[in-house]
């Protein structure tokens, strides 16, 4: 979304090139992607210097706030992100997930003035482009009108809807039998008790939700710490995946460059959201990640490097022609691969599980698919809205708090588990990176 001075420079260049040919006359001929490609050179937003930097140096200071934030009090040692995100995923604890989700959260405060800043500096270049706000500018990639954009996410949602309600509504009883000492509003799930920091997918509490506890299930995590993974063998897997299906091996600066997991040199690093990104350097992709050896994880990388793919498909491309056709595209590449990767009959080809499936087994393989897929859909929506809410002004700072919970209650079903952990550090940086 945001790239470098240098960068920004040749796109500068490229615009008026394009704004004069476009001025002149197009051929009657011209292939209609050419065209489009030739008005989005000419639409690119300009960044000055002043506000890449100024965005660079207040982004910079949220992810080091999240980053380096520790929540202290649970345990003998305090928790920073990486270590929390481990907790919440096992523990059963309520009170001492309650402390774990409030504490993380405190640090709104610190990052909430940086991110107000970023909204007016990326608001401001949507607005000497022409927009009303960044929040149009992101919307126009998908060309579509603004009002059709909106119909046609909500109706995508309405056909999910039900199957989303009556999965929340197993996973409340199931909760409500699990924590009897916890209060649940009506028709809400407290945030803290799904298993994850953000409260965005529900999978590491398949334990409690699996409907047929006595049968198998396919979650390999077992099979691999008693196999010896580690973290480099699963990404040698997923590069297998991708060259039995006709890709070339990864560049050698992948292996060597990339931050697979937490480095043991004391630094601290950003591991918030694994990233896979494309340096624009004769095929340098790479990940930043901090990898555990569990299936969670496993898919996680599957589909980063799907990213990663993706970048090497396009490296011979002009630069221009490298951005992903809307911003769908890559995502919905890098979970095609993570769902191929989950698939029985795959594991089953890597060693990680036995031929052992029954009816009732393939049951709880399918819930646990729906408890990592189906949960995330209403959190990005939740997201999505929030954004355009933000960027358009139709919320001021003081409202944000609210007008998230109000959302999550309304679209996810979901509660803050205390009044003081209303706060939505975390999310704020999402929301622009």
């Amino acid at each position: 979304m945001f790239v470098s001075g240098e960068v920004q420079g040749l796109l500068k260049r490229l615009k008026t090139v394009a704004q004069e040919f476009i001025h002149e006359g197009l051929p009657f001929n011209l292939p209609k992607k050419k065209i489009r490609m030739l008005n989005l050179i000419v639409e690119r937003l300009d960044w000055n210097s002043t506000e890449l930097s100024s965005y660079s140096s207040l982004l910079q200071t949220m992810m080091r706030i999240l980053g380096t934030s520790e929540v202290c009090g649970i345990t003998d040692n305090c928790m920073k992100l990486g270590e929390l995100t481990q907790f919440m995923a096992s523990s059963r604890n309520s009170t001492a997930l309650n402390i774990a989700w409030d504490g993380y959260r405190q640090t709104l405060p610190e990052i909430q003035p940086s991110f107000i800043e970023i909204i007016d500096i990326i608001n401001n270049v949507a607005q000497r482009g022409g927009y009303s706000d960044n929040g149009e500018y992101e919307n126009s990639k998908f060309e579509m009108d603004d009002n059709d954009f909106m119909v046609a996410i909500d109706n995508l949602w309405d056909q999910i809807k039900p199957f989303y309600q009556k999965l929340h509504r197993y996973a409340r009883e199931k909760l409500m039998e699990t924590y009897p000492e916890v209060q649940f509003e009506d028709n809400l799930i407290p945030a803290n008790l799904v298993g994850d920091v953000l409260g965005q997918q529900w999978n590491n509490i398949f334990d409690i939700l699996k409907p047929y506890p006595d049968d198998p299930v396919v979650d390999i995590t077992t099979a691999m710490v008693e196999q010896g993974y580690t973290v480099d063998d699963i990404f040698e897997k997923a590069e297998s995946l991708f060259v039995s299906l006709g890709f070339q091996k990864l560049p050698d600066v992948f292996w060597s460059e990339s931050m697979k997991v937490r480095p043991e040199d004391g630094r601290n690093v950003d591991c918030r959201i694994p990233t896979a990104f494309d340096l624009y350097s004769d095929g340098d992709v790479r990940i930043a990640m901090c990898a555990n050896v569990d299936m969670a994880q496993m898919l996680t990388i599957y589909h980063e490097m799907g990213h990663c793919y993706n970048f090497l498909a396009y490296k011979d491309k002009h630069i221009v022609f490298r951005a992903p056709g809307n911003a769908a595209w890559r995502e919905a590449i890098g979970d095609a691969i993570g769902l191929s990767a989950s698939s029985p009959s795959y594991l089953r080809r890597i060693g990680l599980l036995q031929d052992n499936e029954n009816d009732r087994s393939k049951i709880n393989h399918l819930m646990n698919i729906a408890l990592d897929r189906i949960t995330k859909l209403p959190y990005a929506l939740i997201i999505y809205k929030f954004q355009n809410d933000v960027y358009s002004g139709r919320i001021n700072p003081d409202d944000y708090n609210e007008h998230w919970w109000n959302l999550r209650r309304q679209y996810q079903g979901m509660s803050p588990p205390t009044e003081s952990s209303k706060y939505i550090s975390i999310c704020l940086l999402k929301c622009i990176y």
